[in-house]
């Protein structure tokens, strides 16, 4: 495991303590699947739904970790088993759990990833995608012309610098992890929670 990293930008700004609804989510990258998995557990056992935790891997990673661990595939409910496919240029989603497509614009489709609690698959850019974050990838057209996963975190709200590094490390085979916090108290849980886990660059984003 490589060192822990936290990003020393990570602050809490005065309209967050103030106790209002963050804009974004806290995430972090984490070099071994079985460490995320573990952080993500470990914040629904803190108490966080799942449709407040977002999970980001390569479709590559994903298939290296089922080609050791296929009975994932099996596991209902688990990030790695039922997924669908987002089609961005007919704004549809294609795959179990949702019939054949889902026609209609990508915020019906996103409104599709949350109500079938599934992982979307996005084949141009080559990640699997799960939670809130599916939903705004979905919504933002999966990034649109820029075709990158640098598009995709951008127009789900991340800055560009930081899409871009979380771009490489995917790329590389690590998994982001995020989890969106209601109150100062929650943001330090789930903060803590990725830095125990292993996660690098922790941040709100």
């Amino acid at each position: 495991m490589t060192t822990r990293e936290h990003d020393p930008s990570f602050a809490e700004p005065e309209h967050f303590r103030s106790g209002a609804e963050p804009p974004h989510m806290i995430t972090a990258a984490f070099d071994d699947f079985g460490d995320a998995e573990d952080a993500v557990e470990e914040l629904v056992d803190e108490g966080f739904s799942t449709d407040r935790i977002s999970v980001l891997l390569s479709q590559e990673t994903r298939s290296q970790v089922l080609e050791i661990h296929p009975e994932l595939r099996e596991e209902k409910g688990h990030i790695l088993a039922q997924t669908v496919e987002l089609d961005v240029e007919n704004q549809a989603l294609k795959g179990a759990g949702v019939g054949s497509a889902v026609g209609g614009t990508l915020g019906a489709a996103a409104a599709a990833v949350a109500a079938v609690g599934t992982s979307l698959v996005i084949p141009g850019l080559g990640i699997v995608v799960a939670g809130p974050l599916a939903a705004a990838l979905a919504g933002a057209g999966a990034g649109g012309a820029a075709g990158t996963i640098i598009g995709a975190l951008t127009g789900a709200g991340m800055d560009e610098l930081r899409a871009k590094k979380f771009e490489r490390l995917v790329k590389d085979g690590h998994v982001i992890v995020g989890a969106r916090a209601l109150t100062a108290p929650e943001q330090r849980t789930i903060e803590r929670v990725l830095v125990d886990n292993g996660g690098e660059l922790v941040r709100r984003d």
